[in-house]
């Protein structure tokens, strides 16, 4: 099969063709030599330049060498696969193996369970084949791919913008998921506390989001995670101001509140977090995490335990923390940690993000929320406590939001400031000397390669690009 057939059969192929019970990746029976990872139900294109944001704009989410294409080969299962497809079964990629000049295709997606599988592309006469692919090995291939699989075009964005609304499924799932040795690892290391792991049913789940009124995917925005305190609750509206100026998605769980089990809420977050990055186009260095009350102090632990994920967090009317914290006057009573204090290697990346805790004298969590803020500081964490005389347990102002969220996005905005300036700069170093010309030979493209690693998907990248289209 030739590689331009392969690729249409890669977009188009229907769920019931086949492929033989060998290693599906395997070519002559012999590991492949190079795998592309590419965007699903779109034909592949040659990437200008050789830097990542030409590559995802051509489609292309990776590209693996010998090693790691043998490695993806070895992470199937050594069992025939199954024609039965897993439940909600998601296809995420389309993958390319090469061995010469053989070529042999195929789907890699994740299940309800988060569990990776690998669709085979017939070439004969059987029915396609789902194979089981190792978690771990996935997890270690897969850290650095790109979750978004969307496209750039603005006029393509079909999901409303500036309103709340329903995701339609099938739901992309984190990759992170809770079981037993998971939250004791993330959470409750060193307590004692019988939680259950993770009982969330994915495809029975609802997941409502948000578009701020100036979203263009060729931009990256920021994304905001709602955990509500209250079933059926969306987007609050108080926030919607703030997600408009500042250019950030909201997303939320509404059957995430207080009556549900903590392991529970916290998953809901990281797969909405996961679902809002894989159909949206987000920066992942600026993805935050907000909520309200018994939400809050989620917040606080999502913001704490899963540094890797949420570099940021506004924790509304309720704050928990890791250290017991003495009551004011309370001769010896004291508020519980809620979970264990970070590993030293999340702990040092917790240092680099913010908490912005909302709150105010005639809440009831004013004082304990006061006093976690206290114990935190003390520690060397980044907290502001954001203060309204007159709040009570209840949303803040809009304009208080937006105050805690700039002060959280500070410091990414600060870095993609100065990203921005050092595009330009390359892109008036090219201009000056070549104006709006295309490039001419590998010094000029590599020239242009530069504005774009420099400030990937800003104003000048976009112009580098496509003077490297010409």
């Amino acid at each position: 099969m030739n590689r331009v057939l392969l690729l249409l059969v890669l977009a188009i192929a229907p769920q019931t063709v086949a492929q033989s019970t060998r290693n599906p990746l395997a070519l002559s029976e012999r590991a492949p030599t190079s795998i592309e990872i590419l965007r699903p139900g779109e034909p592949e294109r040659e990437p200008v330049s050789d830097v990542p944001m030409a590559h995802l704009v051509a489609g292309r989410i990776a590209t693996l060498d010998r090693n790691d294409s043998a490695a993806l080969a070895r992470a199937v299962a050594p069992t025939s696969g199954v024609e039965d497809e897993p439940e909600a079964w998601l296809p995420l990629y389309r993958v390319l193996a090469q061995r010469e000049a053989e070529f042999r295709g195929a789907l890699i997606g994740r299940d309800a369970e988060s569990a990776w599988w690998l669709r085979s592309i017939p070439d004969g006469q059987e029915h396609a084949r789902f194979w089981r692919l190792s978690d771990q090995r996935m997890e270690q291939l897969s850290a650095d791919w790109p979750a978004y699989r969307g496209g750039f075009d603005p006029e393509e964005v079909a999901d409303p913008i500036g309103e709340v609304f329903d995701i339609d499924p099938p739901f992309t799932p984190s990759p992170i998921i809770l079981d037993d040795k998971t939250l004791k690892d993330r959470c409750y290391k060193r307590m004692r506390v019988r939680s259950p792991s993770t009982d969330v049913d994915l495809p029975d789940e609802r997941f409502a989001a948000r578009l701020p009124r100036n979203y263009d995917p060729r931009k990256p925005a920021g994304l905001i995670v709602w955990v509500t305190p209250q079933r059926g609750w969306t987007v609050p509206r108080e926030l919607h101001p703030a997600l408009d100026e500042l250019n950030f998605v909201a997303i939320g769980a509404p059957n995430s509140e207080n009556e549900r089990q903590i392991p529970d809420r916290l998953q809901l977050a990281l797969h909405a977090a996961q679902i809002a990055s894989s159909r949206w186009h987000i920066d992942p260095r600026r993805v935050y995490v907000t909520g309200m009350s018994g939400g809050g102090k989620m917040t606080s632990m999502l913001w704490a335990c899963f540094p890797d994920v949420f570099r940021g967090g506004i924790p509304i009317v309720g704050l928990a923390s890791y250290k017991d914290e003495p009551v004011p006057g309370g001769e010896g009573a004291y508020y519980p940690a809620l979970f264990s204090k970070p590993a030293q290697r999340e702990f040092a990346l917790l240092r680099q993000h913010r908490l912005a805790p909302i709150s105010g004298p005639p809440d009831f969590n004013y004082v304990p929320m006061q006093q976690c803020t206290k114990g935190m500081l003390e520690d060397r964490l980044a907290l502001r406590f954001f203060e309204d005389p007159e709040l009570a347990h209840t949303m803040p102002k809009p304009a208080l939001f937006l105050e805690a969220l700039r002060w959280v996005d500070e410091p990414y905005a600060e870095l993609r400031a100065a990203e921005a300036a050092a595009a330009q700069a390359a892109l008036e170093a090219y201009t000056s000397e070549h104006a709006d010309a295309a490039p001419q030979d590998d010094e000029q493209r590599e020239a242009l390669a530069d504005v774009m690693q420099a400030g990937p998907w800003t104003n000048a990248a976009w112009a580098a690009l496509e003077l490297l289209s010409r």
